[in-house]
């Protein structure tokens, strides 16, 4: 799970970096610009900040999109209940690991980048494999 959450960390940083509106070396996004997927800085040009704004939410659910997949089952119609609890398991791992690096940064006066919004995807793992477990038969559940 940490490697998994060091690849969702470099990218959420590198699509903070690459759509700010800033020219200022070192400037990015707020974690919560991104994960709602607005950009709050004030811009003269609309049409810029329009265009990074759809370009950084399409980045950001290539990478969402890429971390369910390293977590959950190909396919969550066809998964059988053991994929299913693994997803589960990966989820609540995936869950406990982001408290666990927002807790540490804290804990350093740092402010945990990136921890938050990988609880928010470990959630929503944990949520759609207890939903399709529960839509399962309960002989094969």
């Amino acid at each position: 799970m940490d490697s998994i959450y060091s690849a969702y960390l470099d990218e959420l940083i590198y699509v903070a970096t690459c759509h700010t509106l800033s020219r200022v070396p070192g400037a990015r996004l707020r974690e919560e610009e991104i994960i709602v997927g607005t950009i709050l800085a004030k811009c003269s040009q609309k049409r810029f900040k329009t265009d990074r704004i759809y370009a950084m939410r399409e980045c950001i659910s290539v990478l969402i999109r890429d971390i369910r997949n390293r977590m959950l089952p190909e396919s969550m119609e066809n998964a059988s209940p053991d994929e299913l609890r693994d997803g589960l398991e990966n989820g609540w791992s995936a869950w406990a690991l982001s408290k666990e690096k927002y807790k540490e940064s804290h804990e350093k006066g740092k402010e945990g980048y990136g921890a938050q919004s990988f609880g928010l995807i470990a959630l929503g793992i944990v949520l759609d494999c207890l939903e399709r477990l529960q839509e399962l038969p309960s002989t094969q559940a």
